[in-house]
C-alpha cells in the first residue's frame, strides 16, 4: 500500500496537559527542540487551539526565532455569540502564533458553524486574506456542512471508528474539494493498552483491542502503522492529525506511519473494527 511521507500533522494539546489515557509522560523539556523535529521530519502541519494552554505563544516564539515555513491549523470556540468577539478571538490567535496569516482556522464546536456570526465571521477573514482555509471540528456525518466556504474537516476516525471515514456524505464533501483531518487514530493511545492496564469503564472495548492487537502480532505489523494504514486505506487523501509525548515517539512515529503493510491484512484489520462500533470509541462517553 503507498506510503504517505508528509501527511501528518503534529498536535500539541500534550503541550499543556497529559492528553490520552495511555500517555503518563507528556513533559516537554524544550518545546522548541521538539517544534524543529517536526520541521525537519517534514510534517504537513501543526495543530494547535486556542485553548491549548500556552500552546499558540510557544509555537509563536518558535516561528518569531526562526525562519521556518509551517502551516499552523488552531481552533477557537464561540463562546459569545457575537462578531466582536470572534474577531477579537482571532486577533489574539494571530497575536500569540506572531502570524498575520493562519493556513488553518477552524471551529472547535460543530454547532457553531448554524450560527449567522460565525459565517459571517467566516467571510470577513477569508476575504480580508486572513486565512487560507476555514473549516469545522466535527463529531458526526451529519454535522457535514454543505458550504464552500468550509474548506477544512476535523473528524474523529480510527479502526474502530469508520462511521464518518465511510459515509457518503464525507465522499461527496471530498470531491467538491473539502479537505479532511482525521483526529483519534489511536483512540488516545488505548488501542495499544495491555488488557490489565484498560480501565474497568472501558471493559466493553477489551475484547475488540486484543482482537486488534492479536492480529498486528501475527501480520508481524507494527501496530500503530497498521492503525494509520488502516485509515488511509478509508481515506487515502486525508491528512491525519498525530501527538507525541517527546521527540524519540515522534520520530518513531512517522517513521512507522511510513511502514508497508499487507492489504489483505489491513482488510482483516478493518472487518475487526466493523463488527465492534460503540460508543466508547467516543472520549466524550467515557465515565471515570
Amino acid at each position: 500500500m503507498k506510503t504517505h511521507n508528509n501527511n501528518i500533522i503534529i498536535g500539541t494539546a500534550q503541550f499543556t496537559k497529559n492528553y490520552g489515557i495511555n500517555n503518563t509522560n507528556s513533559h516537554f523539556k524544550n518545546k522548541f527542540e521538539y517544534l524543529d523535529e517536526i520541521f525537519k521530519l517534514g510534517c504537513s502541519g501543526i495543530d494547535t487551539a486556542l485553548n491549548y494552554g500556552n500552546a499558540q505563544k510557544t509555537i509563536g516564539l518558535w516561528l518569531k526565532n526562526n525562519n521556518y515555513k509551517m502551516k499552523i491549523y488552531t481552533k477557537i470556540s464561540d463562546t459569545q455569540t457575537d462578531l466582536s468577539a470572534l474577531d477579537n478571538i482571532f486577533k489574539k490567535c494571530l497575536v500569540e502564533l506572531n502570524l498575520k496569516k493562519i493556513e488553518g482556522l477552524l471551529m472547535h464546536n460543530q454547532n457553531d458553524w448554524h450560527k449567522k456570526e460565525v459565517q459571517s465571521f467566516a467571510n470577513k477573514i477569508l476575504k480580508n486574506n486572513l486565512v487560507n482555509s476555514f473549516g469545522l471540528s466535527i463529531y458526526n456525518k451529519s454535522s457535514i456542512p454543505v458550504h464552500s466556504n468550509i474548506k477544512i474537516l476535523q473528524i474523529p476516525g480510527s479502526i474502530f471508528n469508520q462511521e464518518i471515514l465511510t459515509s457518503k456524505e464525507l465522499r461527496s464533501y471530498i470531491e467538491s474539494g473539502g479537505e479532511v483531518h482525521v483526529r483519534s487514530v489511536f483512540v488516545q493511545g488505548i488501542i495499544f493498552m495491555k488488557k490489565t492496564n484498560i480501565p474497568k469503564y472501558l471493559s466493553e472495548l477489551v475484547q475488540p483491542i486484543k482482537l486488534f492487537q492479536h492480529l498486528a502480532k501475527e501480520a508481524n505489523a507494527d501496530p500503530i502503522s497498521l492503525a494509520i494504514q488502516s485509515v488511509y486505506k478509508l481515506c487515502p487523501t486525508c491528512k491525519l492529525v498525530l501527538g507525541a509525548n517527546n521527540i524519540v515517539q515522534l520520530q518513531e512515529l512517522v517513521k512507522k506511519s511510513k511502514n508497508y503493510i499487507e492489504n489483505s491484512v489491513i482488510e482483516e484489520a478493518l472487518q475487526i473494527g466493523s463488527k465492534f462500533p460503540h460508543k466508547l470509541w467516543d472520549p466524550r462517553f467515557w465515565k471515570k
